[in-house]
């Protein structure tokens, strides 16, 4: 299992000690009131509640930070192309939040050097209102969180949790408003939105809301939503779906979360589409 790197930052005068824990105490952070349950898989043994790091002051400084690139890629598709692999070096600065598939990432291929906001059940609106994460003993949201520390590069994956919401245009609104925040408090960061990955056919077929034609709708939604605010677009489901445009059975034991294997080929798919 990947161990959390965790590492000492300061907002003000305040230390954020190095021995932090970001433990949640509650097992799934709760949806808006128009929202179904999440479908955080019970028989998943790869996640945990706990949120997965703590944010840090980067090494990145002012001067030698790129500047930030608002250019949006493939007017078709509106997603970064594909460009020579980095190295995990590239992740020095960089951050991830989402839910319990990013937590997945972080524990089978995400860089060490990086660091993970990540929680149980996360989504668009908790990240903002929910605190969840311990700093300093002090629980805080995520966006709270990204400003203990200096990011050149934030992704983010959300929207699997948000599919039982009674209204897509809710979910959108609420993802445009969390990308709002998170650029003020990272004005200049490289934002990476990610496409929501695919579940398996066989839990598509079965279930009336956590199915790929939804995330189909909110995957458009969220290519439009990137191009109004000028943030990059990565089409990361391309990287693990199969013919059918569904998580593969071999990639997954409950028909949402991945194994290692296909957690690999996310983050591959990462290294390859960078700006």
């Amino acid at each position: 299992m990947k161990q959390n790197f965790l590492h000492p930052s300061l907002v003000g005068t305040q230390a954020v000690q190095s021995n932090i824990s970001s433990t949640l105490s509650d097992a799934n952070i709760s949806s808006v009131p128009t929202s179904l349950p999440p479908p955080e898989s019970p028989q998943s043994s790869t996640e945990d509640s706990s949120v997965s790091s703590t944010p840090s002051q980067s090494s990145t400084t002012a001067s030698t930070a790129p500047p930030k690139n608002t250019e949006v890629h493939d007017a078709v598709k509106g997603q970064v192309p594909k460009s020579e692999p980095v190295s995990d070096s590239y992740f020095d600065n960089a951050v991830f939040i989402g839910d319990s598939r990013t937590e997945g990432l972080m524990m089978y291929a995400g860089p060490e050097n990086a660091e993970y906001l990540t929680v149980k059940g996360l989504n668009v609106e908790t990240a903002m209102e929910k605190p969840a994460i311990n700093v300093g003993g002090k629980k805080v949201t995520v966006v709270d969180a990204l400003g203990y520390g200096t990011y050149g590069k934030v992704y983010i994956m959300l929207g699997v949790n948000e599919l039982g919401w009674a209204y897509s245009e809710l979910f959108i609104k609420r993802y445009g408003e969390l990308i709002d925040a998170i650029q003020r408090v990272q004005p200049n960061a490289e934002i990476y939105v990610q496409s929501i990955l695919p579940v398996s056919k066989g839990k598509s077929e079965k279930d009336a809301v956590y199915n790929n034609t939804n995330i189909k709708k909110y995957n458009d939604l969220i290519v439009k939503m990137t191009r109004e605010k000028g943030v990059h677009f990565l089409n990361v489901k391309e990287s693990i779906e199969d013919s059918e445009l569904c998580l593969p059975a071999e990639a997954t034991t409950d028909g949402v979360h991945l194994n290692a294997q296909y957690c690999n080929k996310w983050m591959d798919y990462l290294r390859t589409h960078t700006v």
